[in-house]
């Protein structure tokens, strides 16, 4: 739950909706069984890949646990504090009750960055660290945008109070975005969509959809 709501919120920091695809995530992370979630978590996040990592090679910022140092090492404490801030927690009698630590987490290209707590399967708090690909390339921009216009459909066969097992024909009024399309897409839409396409020169009833340019797309829904 976690990790969807951390990629949901970068989601929104960068303006792009879940039915935009990201390339790639690195997740930094101490669960063992996430990897078994890796298929599900893609489709569900509209990821293209997530490389999922051991969290050993991540540099932490430790904390000292103060009250508890001053009283284990009394007018000691001071030293030891300052060596697990320092980055040393090797010396001889160093426990975890002794200090906290918190990832650090870099600046990567085209990537941003954060870090999110979760509870394992143990009942132990733990942190990961993710990096989320922003670039986009041509073909998540057009995969995006199948994506907008079958939402878009959907949406107006909603408002028509047709179910999914209702037999319908999308007709488009043709413009030259449509000829401009690549035919294997205009079959990925046709699959989405889960019906026919059917391309005329001119429609009178039609409903008004969106590009993420803003350009109007005429449609009819006809129920068959």
């Amino acid at each position: 739950i976690e990790l969807f709501e951390t990629v949901r919120n970068i989601r929104q920091q960068i303006n792009r909706r879940n039915f935009y695809p990201i390339i790639s995530i690195e997740l930094y992370t101490d669960s063992k069984e996430i990897s078994e979630f890796n298929k599900i978590i893609c489709k569900e996040l509209n990821i293209k890949k997530l490389d999922i990592y051991p969290t050993d090679g991540i540099d932490k910022q430790f904390k000292a646990n103060r009250s508890t140092l001053g009283k284990v090492y009394k007018k000691d404490a001071k030293k030891y504090i300052g060596m697990i801030e320092s980055g040393d927690i090797s010396w001889e009698g160093c426990v975890p009750d002794f200090y906290t630590f918190d990832y650090i987490v870099v600046e990567k290209q085209n990537m941003i960055g954060t870090k999110f707590n979760y509870t394992d399967n143990t009942n132990q708090n733990k942190q990961s660290v993710i990096y989320v690909n922003i670039k986009t390339n041509s073909q998540t921009d057009t995969e995006a945008e199948i994506n907008n216009i079958r939402r878009q459909i959907n949406n107006l066969r909603k408002e028509m109070g047709l179910k999914i097992f209702n037999k319908i024909k999308v007709i488009f009024e043709r413009t030259e975005y449509w000829d401009t399309m690549n035919k294997n897409l205009l079959d990925l839409l046709k699959l989405k969509l889960c019906t026919d396409i059917e391309f005329v020169e001119h429609i009178d009833d039609f409903k008004i959809i969106k590009t993420f340019n803003e350009k109007d797309i005429k449609v009819l829904i006809k129920v068959i």
